[in-house]
């Protein structure tokens, strides 16, 4: 039989709500690889997104009806852990369901669930990898103070995934972090304005973090940056 390609974009907000309705779905013989993205190319992917830099096309396939059946499909992991979430559980699925099967561009997709639904559990230096602790939960954040002191090619917009501790220290270091997933219930610009009236925003900053907040808002739910071509 003749394969079909269809050409198409999609906002974040699109893909994010897929992923969570299982309708973008992992094949088993890609889902068991290690997620191997560090902080900086998580962060780095987020910068990509914010100054409109292309972030590589996706490749997807439409699976349907009984070849439904032949595969084991996967969801997505959300709470990444480095000892433990490689992949996401099993999904279940029936045969009269249409779901997408994403055959290139999984560790971004991950990079982007992650960021902005879950969260990332790597291990901490000079700890036991036996020990629980080692492994602390981080959010992803942005600061919306200034811009990264790092900047370079990529990186303008200081995005850092950080556990609890970091951003208790860091907020009252100079910093003002914004838990990125909260954009994605803010799907109108004026959600934005009157959650930047709420915040004790220092005034010399106010300007970038207008200008950071609204992009923000603008990129995951008003462009669409991800580009794809599903098989048929």
């Amino acid at each position: 039989m003749e394969r079909m390609f269809e050409a198409g974009t999609l906002s974040v907000k699109d893909v994010i709500d897929k992923i969570d309705t299982k309708k973008f779905l992992l094949l088993s013989q890609l889902s068991h690889r290690n997620f191997p993205w560090r902080h900086a190319k998580i962060t780095t992917l987020f910068n990509s997104l914010m100054k409109d830099y292309p972030i590589g096309s996706f490749l997807f396939w439409k699976v349907e009806g009984e070849n439904i059946q032949k595969y084991q499909f996967y969801e997505f992991v959300r709470e990444y852990h480095e000892t433990k979430n490689f992949s996401g559980p099993k999904a279940n699925v029936g045969r009269e369901q249409e779901i997408t099967a994403i055959l290139d561009g999984r560790q971004r997709l991950t990079s982007l669930y992650v960021g902005l639904k879950g969260s990332y559990a790597d291990k901490l230096p000079r700890r036991h990898r036996a020990n629980t602790a080692a492994y602390p939960k981080r959010k992803l954040y942005l600061d919306l103070v200034a811009p990264s002191k790092n900047a370079g090619f990529l990186r303008q917009y200081d995005f850092q995934l950080l556990m609890k501790e970091e951003y208790d220290k860091s907020t009252n270091n100079g910093h003002h972090w914004f838990e990125v997933g909260r954009i994605i219930d803010m799907p109108d610009p004026k959600l934005v304005s009157d959650d930047l009236a709420k915040q004790n925003i220092p005034a010399s900053s106010h300007q970038f973090a207008s200008e950071a907040l609204f992009k923000l808002q603008e990129v995951i739910h008003r462009k669409e940056p991800i580009s794809y071509w599903k098989v048929h």
